[in-house]
């Protein structure tokens, strides 16, 4: 990397952006037998799918999370231009697999994921205080998650 793209990224992470990929550094792509996938956005929230209610859902439940811990979401969007639910099933079969670290330590498989009226998706039930998370993805290199 050059000295004036080295500048810019200084700047632009300065400036408050959230992650090397909103300055036009390249996002890290998970590669899965069914595609390639790049994480889309990070969301944390008391619930998943988010913004569910306790009342029963037609394809499955809502997940609330206990006092003291939140719902860690990794939205994600296929880079090959393929069909979401092509994906999906693979998401779903590999979900016990994937995980993620905090800085403190704390490790987590995730509990649901796949498509979404919102999009391709992947859950983690983490403490509310923990951060500095990374994803484990199987046969893929770690990933920091920039929230």
């Amino acid at each position: 990397m050059g000295p004036k793209k080295m500048i810019f990224l200084m700047i632009c992470l300065t400036l408050g952006a959230l992650s090397l990929a909103a300055c036009g550094a390249p996002a890290a792509t998970i590669k899965t037998p069914s595609g390639s996938l790049v994480i889309k956005d990070v969301q944390f929230t008391d619930s998943f799918p988010p913004g569910c209610s306790t009342e029963p859902l037609p394809l499955g439940g809502c997940t609330q999370a206990k006092e003291g811990y939140q719902v860690l979401i990794v939205w994600l969007e296929r880079t090959d231009g393929g069909d979401p639910t092509a994906i999906a099933d693979e998401i779903q079969s590999r979900i016990l697999e994937t995980y993620v670290i905090a800085g403190d330590g704390f490790q987590k498989n995730g509990f649901a994921g796949g498509l979404l009226p919102s999009g391709l998706a992947v859950a983690f039930i983490v403490p509310a205080s923990a951060q500095d998370f990374k994803l484990f993805w199987p046969d893929n290199p770690a990933i920091d998650l920039e929230k």
